[in-house]
């Protein structure tokens, strides 16, 4: 018999094993996403549905999630993918928008892939989470950013911006950012 000790060592060593399999893994095996520019691009794309997978919404009447992204066509290809696949068994929408003014209503995720375009991202609705890998994106007020780290690409979490902006992310996908104080 287990003890109650037991139960939660097993407990927290599946999910850690959980976090390292399904964030890490693009870490640990990047030959399964290729080599090249897109490799970046297609890591990027594992996070941002990592991201949907590991973060709750307040304000959300449930439904479709939708994807709003910004910039980079060859980004939007690997994001595409992901709506073959469901989240909390939703069915997932990517947008490809030319302007911010496009974003489509309801949005749940904004990915700005673009140093080109300047996005004051204070002015987003309140509940979108806004992800860019502009290198001033948290000081213009995204709530995420890829940044690379030798041949890694990571991101970083504003955490406190995530709470006031209603949305809540699990401590699994917390463990993994580099949070910014």
């Amino acid at each position: 018999m287990f003890s109650h000790q037991d139960l939660l060592r097993t407990c927290l060593w599946r999910k850690s094993w959980l976090v390292l399999v399904l964030l890490g893994s693009t870490l640990i095996y990047p030959h399964l996403l290729g080599d090249g520019p897109e490799r970046g691009l297609r890591i990027k794309a594992s996070y941002v549905f990592n991201f949907l997978r590991y973060t709750t919404w307040k304000e959300d009447a449930g439904g479709v999630i939708k994807v709003a992204v910004i910039g980079s066509r060859e980004f939007l290809e690997p994001l595409k993918k992901m709506e073959k696949e469901r989240v909390w068994d939703r069915p997932i929408q990517v947008h490809s928008l030319e302007k911010i003014e496009d974003l489509p209503e309801n949005c749940h995720v904004l990915v700005v892939v673009d140093e080109e375009t300047e996005i004051d991202f204070h002015a987003i609705p309140k509940g979108v989470l806004t992800v860019t890998d502009q290198r001033f994106g948290i000081k213009n007020g995204a709530l995420i950013r890829f940044f690379k780290e030798g041949d890694r690409v990571l991101f970083k979490v504003d955490y406190r911006r995530v709470l006031k902006a209603d949305i809540k992310m699990s401590s699994r996908l917390l463990r993994v950012a580099k949070l910014v104080k």
